[in-house]
């Protein structure tokens, strides 16, 4: 799986074993994309923070849109992480000096970890 990120806003996901096939690349934010994580316990799963001040969750198997949004920065979100250790637990901060760890409403939902 290779991903580009757009300036304009969102990322594009390209399969390189069914290459030239595109995923999607509609995926997006309202403004550009700052970083993307895959999630080390969940192969399908990914997390992008963004100059709209959200961290955003995604399944690029399931569906286009994030399975959650979150808000709560007050400016750009520039930093992101998964907890290798706990399944689910995310951290991010922002140009507001704040670090956010929380565990997003979408990992729910996820069926068991299936990463190695």
């Amino acid at each position: 799986m290779l991903m580009m990120l757009k300036w304009s806003a969102g990322a594009m996901f390209l399969d390189a074993w069914a290459f030239p096939g595109n995923i999607n690349s509609e995926w997006g934010c309202d403004y550009a994309v700052r970083r993307v994580k895959f999630s080390p316990h969940h192969v399908s799963v990914l997390a992008s923070v963004s100059y709209d001040f959200t961290t955003r969750i995604w399944d690029f198997k399931t569906s286009p849109d994030a399975l959650e949004t979150v808000k709560h920065h007050s400016e750009f979100v520039y930093g992101l992480d998964f907890n290798t250790h706990v399944s689910g637990q995310i951290a991010d901060c922002g140009w507001d000096s704040l670090v956010h760890v929380f565990n997003p409403r979408a990992f729910s939902a996820l069926p068991p970890s299936n990463a190695k």
